[in-house]
């Protein structure tokens, strides 16, 4: 059974991954949060074709909801396994 400091680490670390964005780098929680706040507030639309730029608010949503379900995952075999 993985246990919860593997999961924690493997959240961090894919959150430290460097991107390149604009003119610089940035890391990818901080496009997390862009990604959500365009997905919610502006027209959202994913196309293959699209410019790199595009495709990046889309790899974004992407990678905070895997780390979304790996928290929840992790919360819910912890809640399973005190309830028994």
């Amino acid at each position: 059974m993985i246990n919860n400091k593997k999961i924690l680490i493997s959240i961090l670390l894919n959150s430290l991954i460097l991107i390149g964005a604009g003119y610089g780098l940035g890391i990818l929680v901080l496009l997390d949060f862009i990604s959500i706040n365009i997905f919610l507030k502006e027209d959202f639309n994913f196309h293959l074709d699209e410019t790199y730029d595009s495709r990046l608010i889309a790899t974004g949503l992407i990678a905070f909801l895997g780390k979304l379900i790996l928290l929840l995952s992790m919360l819910m075999t912890n809640f399973y396994l005190k309830n028994g």
